[in-house]
């Protein structure tokens, strides 16, 4: 999936939607840094493992960890005990409608 969505982007595809980097883009501008790079530092049983570095106003670039999904997943929940609010819902409750 993620393969695909960077294959869009090269080739210039339109999305009839803001896609998830378009998000991670445009809140790092709105916060007046800039992306300096995406580095793979790791892979495991298929995961990619990387860290993305964004520089604000000259200064040193700062290290945004990006954890594998599930290692995300498992940290929001351990912090914001919203997972009680999941109960009920199903797969579908998620799925992009269009």
């Amino acid at each position: 999936m993620e393969a695909m969505a960077i294959s869009m982007v090269l080739n210039e595809v339109s999305f009839p939607r803001p896609m998830t980097h378009d998000l991670l883009l445009s809140t790092i501008a709105t916060f007046g840094g800039e992306l300096v790079s995406v580095d793979i530092v790791d892979i495991e049983k298929g995961t990619f493992y990387a860290e993305i570095m964004v520089r604000k106003d000259g200064e040193l670039p700062k290290v945004i960890d990006v954890a594998g999904t599930r290692d995300i997943q498992e940290k929001v929940e351990e912090k914001s005990g919203w997972e009680d609010d999941l109960e009920g819902l199903s797969p579908d409750d998620f799925k992009y409608k269009m």
